[in-house]
């Protein structure tokens, strides 16, 4: 439940997120893009991580650094700053479900 809200949340909320960041649509697109870049990548990277110190482990750093970099994104109240947030975030939420549906 929590990676959906990660991942599908911002997606809805893009306009309030524009109007309260006085974003262009085109920075609201790159907030997007990013996002699934990264998701993409955590995707990929997450399974060597996984191999060398356990899937569990791997899961609960995951869960817990998005945990963490979620409350920073809420935070948030410059572009770059969400922007980095929100990398990081896909980067993690990607690692969790990609090493999720394999251990379970």
């Amino acid at each position: 439940v929590g990676d959906a809200v990660e991942v599908y949340l911002p997606s809805v909320l893009t306009q309030e997120i524009g109007c309260d960041l006085q974003l262009t649509e085109a920075k609201q697109g790159i907030l997007s893009v990013v996002f699934y870049s990264f998701y993409a990548a955590g995707s990929f990277t997450s399974g060597w991580f996984a191999n060398r110190i356990g899937r569990k482990k791997t899961i609960i750093i995951s869960i817990s650094l998005a945990f963490l970099v979620s409350i920073l994104t809420a935070l948030c109240h410059d572009f770059y700053l969400l922007l980095i947030s929100r990398a990081f975030t896909g980067l993690l939420v990607g690692s969790n479900c990609a090493i999720t549906y394999v251990y379970w």
